[in-house]
Protein backbone atom coordinates (compact mmCIF):
# COMPACT_ATOMS: atom_id res chain seq x y z
CA UNK A 1 0.00 0.00 0.00
CA UNK A 2 1.50 3.31 -1.11
CA UNK A 3 0.48 6.17 1.16
CA UNK A 4 1.71 9.74 1.16
CA UNK A 5 1.47 11.97 4.16
CA UNK A 6 -0.48 15.10 3.25
CA UNK A 7 1.31 18.32 4.10
CA UNK A 8 -1.04 20.48 6.11
CA UNK A 9 -0.24 24.05 5.23
CA UNK A 10 -3.18 26.39 5.73
CA UNK A 11 -6.12 26.85 8.06
CA UNK A 12 -9.56 27.80 6.81
CA UNK A 13 -10.86 29.78 9.80
CA UNK A 14 -14.59 30.07 10.10
CA UNK A 15 -16.57 32.90 11.73
CA UNK A 16 -18.01 30.25 14.07
CA UNK A 17 -14.50 29.63 15.40
CA UNK A 18 -14.04 26.30 13.63
CA UNK A 19 -10.65 25.65 12.05
CA UNK A 20 -10.33 23.39 9.02
CA UNK A 21 -6.75 22.50 8.12
CA UNK A 22 -6.14 21.80 4.45
CA UNK A 23 -3.18 20.46 2.51
CA UNK A 24 -1.18 22.54 0.08
CA UNK A 25 -2.74 20.83 -2.96
CA UNK A 26 -6.16 22.25 -2.12
CA UNK A 27 -5.00 25.77 -1.20
CA UNK A 28 -4.76 27.01 -4.82
CA UNK A 29 -8.14 25.58 -5.80
CA UNK A 30 -9.77 27.01 -2.69
CA UNK A 31 -8.13 30.39 -3.24
CA UNK A 32 -9.58 30.60 -6.77
CA UNK A 33 -13.04 29.73 -5.48
CA UNK A 34 -12.90 32.25 -2.65
CA UNK A 35 -11.56 35.10 -4.80
CA UNK A 36 -14.29 34.65 -7.42
CA UNK A 37 -16.48 36.92 -5.29
CA UNK A 38 -19.63 34.85 -5.53
CA UNK A 39 -21.02 33.34 -2.31
CA UNK A 40 -21.28 29.60 -2.69
CA UNK A 41 -21.01 26.32 -0.87
CA UNK A 42 -17.63 24.61 -0.99
CA UNK A 43 -17.06 20.91 -0.36
CA UNK A 44 -13.93 20.18 1.66
CA UNK A 45 -13.59 16.51 2.50
CA UNK A 46 -16.93 15.51 3.98
CA UNK A 47 -17.82 19.08 4.94
CA UNK A 48 -20.02 21.48 2.97
CA UNK A 49 -19.12 25.05 3.86
CA UNK A 50 -20.88 28.32 3.08
CA UNK A 51 -18.18 30.67 1.78
CA UNK A 52 -19.85 33.64 3.51
CA UNK A 53 -19.01 32.06 6.87
CA UNK A 54 -15.25 32.12 6.26
CA UNK A 55 -12.96 34.56 8.09
CA UNK A 56 -9.93 33.70 6.01
CA UNK A 57 -7.31 31.26 4.87
CA UNK A 58 -4.30 31.54 7.20
CA UNK A 59 -0.83 30.03 7.52
CA UNK A 60 0.11 27.91 10.54
CA UNK A 61 2.36 30.74 11.77
CA UNK A 62 -0.49 33.26 11.64
CA UNK A 63 -2.79 30.85 13.47
CA UNK A 64 -0.15 30.34 16.15
CA UNK A 65 0.21 34.12 16.56
CA UNK A 66 -3.59 34.51 16.85
CA UNK A 67 -3.70 31.86 19.56
CA UNK A 68 -0.91 33.56 21.50
CA UNK A 69 -2.73 36.91 21.33
CA UNK A 70 -5.99 35.28 22.35
CA UNK A 71 -4.18 33.85 25.39
CA UNK A 72 -2.96 37.33 26.35
CA UNK A 73 0.57 37.20 25.02
CA UNK A 74 2.02 40.12 23.06
CA UNK A 75 4.97 40.66 20.73
CA UNK A 76 7.44 43.46 21.42
CA UNK A 77 9.29 45.59 18.87
CA UNK A 78 12.23 43.16 19.08
CA UNK A 79 9.93 40.39 17.81
CA UNK A 80 9.78 38.41 21.07
CA UNK A 81 6.60 37.09 22.68
CA UNK A 82 5.82 38.05 26.27
CA UNK A 83 3.26 36.86 28.78
CA UNK A 84 0.28 39.02 29.69
CA UNK A 85 1.29 42.02 31.83
CA UNK A 86 4.99 41.16 31.44
CA UNK A 87 7.26 44.14 30.85
CA UNK A 88 9.66 44.03 27.94
CA UNK A 89 13.34 44.39 28.70
CA UNK A 90 14.51 43.08 25.36
CA UNK A 91 17.40 44.85 23.72
CA UNK A 92 18.96 44.36 20.37
CA UNK A 93 22.53 43.23 20.80
CA UNK A 94 24.76 45.53 18.79
CA UNK A 95 27.77 43.76 17.28
CA UNK A 96 31.17 44.87 18.60
CA UNK A 97 32.35 46.00 15.14
CA UNK A 98 29.38 48.40 14.90
CA UNK A 99 30.21 49.93 18.28
CA UNK A 100 33.86 50.40 17.29
CA UNK A 101 32.88 51.93 13.94
CA UNK A 102 30.52 54.40 15.67
CA UNK A 103 33.22 55.38 18.16
CA UNK A 104 35.72 56.06 15.35
CA UNK A 105 33.12 58.07 13.45
CA UNK A 106 32.50 60.32 16.47
CA UNK A 107 36.20 61.18 16.83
Amino acid sequence: MNQEIAKISMCLKMKSGAEIWIDENKVNVLTKILTSGKPKFIKIGKELINSTGIDGLFSAETMQDMTKRKNGQWKCKEDFWHKRFENCDCEVEIPEYAIQWQEKKEL
